[in-house]
């Protein structure tokens, strides 16, 4: 399922998910009605009891609008929640922490979780809160559910304007408990960081995005989507898929592009999802290792596993290939290889199909354990490459 972030999916009226759209709440000791019980919801995990804990209530009229109330919530005589003398259909945004105090105010009823669609869509409001970073990796919500929220940073230090990009969990922050997320990526002192409720079907509001915003773990999953043109997609790549494919794309129409499942991806209703080139600046980045084996004497690079790669010699390399290069499109890319040397005796390495400066091929190091590190980068989508020595015989 896909999480669209799009002002327009925000509903004015939703069904209560009940049978019973009436909470009625039981005295657990004599089985009859708890009368005039005093109920809070809350933040999950917090003590709703407290207003600075307290979720936004609503009670839910015969034409399906919302009108906010205050906590508690009082039942009747018979134990079901009234407003102005009349029994209350009541709405919470999301999950809840729920607490029910009996008439004398004792505590009869306390539950930390409990688990609810979010309801925003009566209201059309999501709620949002933010922090400013000041040297601190952990930053403290007091009115959001950071696990079910989604984060957005801005892009400056000025706060006057806020202009923010939306934070990848996983990637940019970790939600390490109810109310506090931890920073993965560094941000200056005085970004601020902003949070929204999230509605955990997939809702919630855009950001300056004045179309639908879809959120997909693979490529299989976008395609079944009936996307429009103009949508844009983020693939999240990994997290189900494992292949490390994914990316930012918006849709095209049918045939914009060549389909190579990377650039361009066929969709299912016709349509084309095509990458977008996005320009970046980190303060670091890291790449996985892709250790590699020789095959009857062939060695092949895989440029889907990454472009970092390292093997050991085994045995003679009589043959170097590239596979899924196909995928560039015309693209350049930069590959490196670290070839280490057999332990107990030398091997040997052909660079077959690879242009040197000079016209010659260099020759591994034979020093035992010791390894090389080769530098392959191709300006055509991999007709051609182009080999340089980045460094020999480290031992």
């Amino acid at each position: 399922m896909a999480t669209i972030i799009d002002n327009s999916a925000v509903s004015k009226e939703a069904d209560i998910p009940a049978i019973n759209p009436y909470l009625y709440v039981a005295d657990p000791d004599s089985g009859g009605p708890l009368e005039f019980a005093s109920i809070y919801f809350g933040l999950v995990g917090r003590d709703g009891q407290l207003p600075e804990h307290r979720k936004r209530m609503y009670i839910i009229q015969d034409n399906g609008n919302a009108v906010a109330i205050e906590q508690p919530v009082i039942t009747g005589a018979g134990g079901v929640p009234m407003y102005n003398g009349s029994p209350a259909q009541l709405a919470v945004d999301g999950s809840f922490s729920f607490k029910v105090l009996d008439a004398s105010g004792q505590q009869r009823y306390y539950a930390k979780k409990v688990v609810a669609k979010n309801l925003l869509g009566y209201s059309g409001v999501i709620a949002e809160e933010q922090r400013t970073v000041a040297g601190n990796a952990v930053s403290d919500f007091d009115s959001i559910e950071c696990t079910t929220a989604t984060f957005y940073a801005s892009t400056g230090t000025d706060s006057a304007e806020f202009n923010g990009r939306l934070m990848s969990a996983g990637v940019d922050y970790e939600a390490t408990s109810e109310k506090s997320i931890t920073l993965n990526t560094p941000y200056a002192d005085g970004t601020v960081i902003k949070a929204r409720a999230l509605d955990p079907t997939g809702q919630t509001v855009s950001v300056g995005a004045s179309k639908p915003y879809y959120i997909f773990d693979n490529f299989a999953a976008a395609k079944a989507e009936p996307l429009s043109i103009g949508d844009s997609v983020k693939i999240s790549g990994g997290i189900t898929a494992n292949d490390g494919l994914g990316g930012d794309y918006h849709v095209v129409a049918g045939g914009t592009g060549t389909n190579d499942g990377e650039n361009y991806i066929n969709l299912d209703n016709g349509l084309q999802l095509e990458i977008v080139k996005i320009n970046r600046r980190m303060s670091r980045y890291s790449e996985t290792i892709n250790t590699l084996a020789i095959t009857s004497g062939t060695l092949t690079i895989d440029i889907n596993k990454g472009c970092t790669h390292q093997v050991t010699l085994s045995e003679n390399i009589s043959t170097l290939e590239f596979s899924n290069d196909s995928t560039l499109n015309g693209k350049a890319l930069r590959v490196e290889l670290k070839v280490i040397q057999n332990e107990t005796s030398a091997k040997t390495m052909v660079f077959s199909g690879v242009k040197w400066s000079g016209g010659a091929a260099p020759t591994v190091t034979a020093t035992l354990g010791a390894y090389d590190r080769y530098v392959f980068v191709t300006y055509d989508g991999g007709n051609n490459w182009d080999g340089h020595v980045a460094g020999q015989d480290y031992s």
